[in-house]
């Protein structure tokens, strides 16, 4: 992307968002640019009509509407209950004539090691103007200079991206495989239902009764009961935070989920409708089980939507379901299984020290930004 040769015709501002205030944090450093900026909504508005002006970045993308960047950046930082008035939010890139020339955005997060939180940042939507493109590079690099105090993560990078990310350090989750559950009734192609279904059957999961206690509405879920582990890196997760990625981005979402006697949710599962070589299907986000259930309990779960399309409200237009994983989970009942070296990269890069860098990771496709999509 080339290097710094902007001199003094480009600056950076840090984003810093709460009550609908912007201003540059004072322990940044590494910021060049200081002091409060011209105003909250109104900065948050002209960084959404300068998004709104892009072309998408390849044939296959359109050029989005302002009113789904609005909606974007009010998911991740108004709505978002990670957001705290010390997060960082993004970069700008601004000419000397004070117009944005390129954005790089923070989505706050938190993770949870062995009792404590690890605050992080997905890296999103870094858009840069032809005429800034040398100064792409540095943009990114004042990002990944926050891995000194925040766990950085990167969900949803393009091939150049990749290589950047490999580049300054950043280490990529193990490879994803695929796990397929055709979803009944239904054909694909010219193949009956039932071949799926004899397919399907072995290994069987069928030790739980999901239909006691199927809900597809969180507002019938007390609270949570996941039973996680203190020793695994992993995203923290709460009803508020089920309750902010249902309500984001431009794509609806998908939720089911397992109550126990006491309305608590033991078991659920995140996704949304995508459509891959013309077949309509559901794409799991994330699916997370109490260990108690079993080690194969999330999967036996998203076999019993499958199964039971009716009852877990799916559009009836789907065809399948789809899981992707990654090599230390252990899903099973797939009719399927694919495998893809890059298809779903998750790259994550941990502050130095941190007792959590050898700590085994629990990874689910919602990390990054592509929930808020």
């Amino acid at each position: 992307m080339g290097g710094w040769n902007c001199g003094r015709a480009l600056i950076f501002a840090a984003l810093n968002l709460r009550e609908s205030r912007l201003h540059t944090p004072d322990d940044h450093s590494d910021v060049i640019h200081r002091g409060t900026s011209r105003g909250g909504p109104e900065e948050i508005e002209e960084i959404a009509r300068f998004l709104s002006s892009f072309e998408g970045r390849t044939k296959q993308e359109k050029k989005l509407p302002l009113r789904i960047w609005r909606k974007r950046m009010r998911s991740w930082w108004t709505d978002n209950p990670y957001c705290r008035e010390s997060s960082p939010k993004g970069f700008l890139l601004r000419s000397s004539s004070e117009a944005i020339s390129g954005f790089l955005g923070l989505i706050p997060h938190d993770y949870t090691f062995l009792g404590s939180r690890i605050p992080s940042l997905a890296l999103t939507t870094h858009f840069v103007k032809p005429e800034a493109r040398a100064a792409s590079l540095p943009l990114f690099l004042k990002a990944v200079r926050l891995s000194n105090q925040y766990q950085l993560v990167d969900g949803t990078p393009n091939q150049p991206a990749q290589a950047l990310l490999d580049r300054t350090k950043f280490t990529q989750i193990p490879a994803s495989s695929v796990s397929v559950y055709p979803i009944f009734p239904g054909a694909i192609g010219n193949l009956p239902s039932k071949f799926f279904a004899s397919a399907s059957r072995k290994p069987r999961l069928d030790t739980i009764d999901w239909s006691d206690g199927l809900v597809t509405d969180l507002s019938e879920v007390a609270g949570l009961a996941l039973g996680k582990s203190s020793d695994v890196l992993e995203k923290h997760i709460n009803r508020d935070t089920l309750d902010w990625y249902l309500s984001s981005g431009s794509e609806r979402k998908f939720f089911a989920g397992w109550r126990d006697g006491e309305q608590l949710l033991q078991c659920f599962v995140l996704g949304i409708e995508k459509t891959l070589f013309g077949i309509p299907l559901l794409l799991i986000l994330e699916a997370s089980a109490n260990p108690t259930l079993g080690k194969h309990a999330a999967s036996g779960f998203i076999r019993f939507l499958a199964r039971h399309r009716k009852s877990a409200d799916l559009p009836p237009r789907l065809r399948m379901i789809l899981y992707p994983i990654t090599q230390d989970q252990t899903p099973d009942g797939s009719f399927l299984k694919l495998k893809f070296k890059r298809q779903f990269p998750i790259f994550h890069k941990l502050p130095e020290p941190s007792d959590a860098r050898e700590a085994r990771r629990v990874v689910h496709l919602s990390e990054g930004d592509r929930v808020f999509l």
